[in-house]
């Protein structure tokens, strides 16, 4: 497993939350990519829909998770792309990544649309179209094909939702046009 997977883990075994790591984190990334408003009021939010009518989300976990915001932007801010989804990848099956790919991909649309990020259609066409490619991957299961290939195209996946991430991010957090 990663090392923000396995913080995940914890983080949430210390809250007895049973939501899947990486759709907390995909959650994260998204409130993390929206541009600056109550944090810890959209998180909670996030968490809370992902809990599926839970009224609000544990304010402990809350506080857990914020600490991860600030770090995930510096590295969106970063040139070298060292951002990475939490995704299982020691001793999971291909369709337990399939899956956990999906969830990533539902908990960051959830922070976006908890962070106020709610029509799409108002970004860039690129943006709009990666974030439309996220709700399909979102609902993606695992299928008959060969592990192997399987494998192949959640690694093409993968960088593809990376690239996405940090193609929203760079949008919404870009510096206003100059007014003349």
């Amino acid at each position: 497993m990663t090392r923000g997977y396995q913080d995940l883990v914890s983080r949430l075994g210390e809250a007895q939350a049973t939501l899947h790591p990486s759709e907390v984190h995909g959650a994260v990334c998204g409130v993390a990519c929206a541009p600056d408003r109550d944090l810890r009021a959209d998180l909670g939010a996030a968490l809370a829909a992902l809990q599926e009518g839970a009224p609000a989300a544990d304010p402990m976990l809350v506080e857990s998770l914020m600490e991860l915001i600030e770090p995930l932007r510096e590295q969106l801010r970063a040139s070298d792309f060292r951002f990475q989804l939490a995704l299982p990848e020691d001793e999971v099956t291909v369709d337990e990544n399939v899956l956990a790919l999906g969830a990533w991909c539902r908990g960051f649309l959830l922070g976006l649309v908890a962070a106020g990020v709610r029509d799409f259609s108002t970004l860039s066409a690129d943006s709009e179209e990666m974030l439309q490619d996220m709700v399909a991957i979102a609902e993606v299961q695992p299928d008959d094909e060969d592990p192997e290939e399987q494998e192949r195209h959640l690694m093409e996946l993968e960088e593809y939702l990376r690239v996405a991430v940090q193609t929203v991010f760079d949008e919404l957090h870009a510096a206003p046009p100059p007014v003349h």
